[in-house]
């Protein structure tokens, strides 16, 4: 009881606890700033801000070992640049390639990166997938944004094409040491299509996405992995349905997402 009441009064006097508790009482998409040791993070989304950085800075989804000082890590996925800082502070001499192929969420990005001063980040304004070129893109203006489905979704504040590339382009001759892949949706394409050199990553991390209005490809997204001698964990980082066969609301047609982590023995 006692160490519940100090615990308590510890977090109500933490200056970052108060900043987070309030930042999460603001209605989605309010767009704001948070001091964070030697920087301040510019975000879109106090909500979705939130969720990331207690997921990444206080769970520490994406912590991995290695003896290796200088890791070549590919960030994909970045959004505004909370992993890549992460990885940073993980790894200072770190070097890390990271893809953001929303046009807002990338200045953010590049903004936030630029405010810590941190070297050896390359960001590119690209969609991954399995071809290289144009594909319209559905942007939700804060951590949902995704390449457009056949299945179109809706509530999309903006759809406009960018540049897509094919992830395969940046393995060759080259160890990776932590592939993340954070993609909404597109992390089957995206696997598939470096099949041939799953050997050259070390460990990878990946949120798979469930969509309501489109067919469930876990089952070969986990062969793949397991074809290419990658151990498996996995889990989820909200509770989900508590009745999944009663349809409840879903965000943006995703009905649950799962993290993946594929490790070598």
């Amino acid at each position: 009881m006692i160490s519940r009441i100090i615990n308590y009064i510890k977090n109500n006097t933490n200056s970052e606890y108060i900043q987070l508790k309030k930042l999460s009482r603001y209605p989605r998409y309010s767009s704001g700033n948070f001091s964070f040791q030697n920087g301040n993070i510019n975000f879109p989304d106090s909500n979705a801000f939130v969720f990331m950085y207690r997921e990444i800075f206080k769970k520490e989804i994406y912590r991995f070992d290695t003896e290796n000082e200088t890791p070549l890590i590919i960030d994909g996925g970045a959004n505004i640049g909370l992993s890549t800082i992460y990885f940073k502070q993980l790894y200072p001499k770190a070097k890390i390639l990271a893809f953001e192929p929303d046009k807002k969420i990338f200045d953010c990005l590049k903004n936030n990166i630029l405010d810590f001063n941190l070297a050896d980040i390359e960001l590119k304004n690209i969609a991954l997938w399995n071809f290289d070129g144009q594909i319209s893109f559905n942007s939700e203006g804060s951590d949902a944004n995704r390449i457009e489905s056949s299945n179109n979704d809706t509530d999309f504040s903006d759809t406009y094409s960018v540049e897509c590339s094919k992830l395969s382009n940046y393995l060759k001759d080259v160890k990776v040491d932590f592939l993340k892949l954070d993609i909404e949706g597109a992390e089957h394409e995206v696997i598939e299509e470096i099949v041939p050199y799953l050997d050259n990553i070390d460990k990878i991390f990946l949120e798979y996405h469930s969509f309501e209005n489109r067919d469930q490809d876990l089952d070969k997204l986990l062969q793949i992995l397991k074809n290419a001698n990658f151990r498996l964990y996995i889990n989820s980082p909200v509770s989900g349905r508590n009745s999944p066969f009663i349809s409840e609301k879903n965000w943006l047609g995703i009905e649950y997402f799962l993290n993946i982590y594929a490790y070598r023995n």
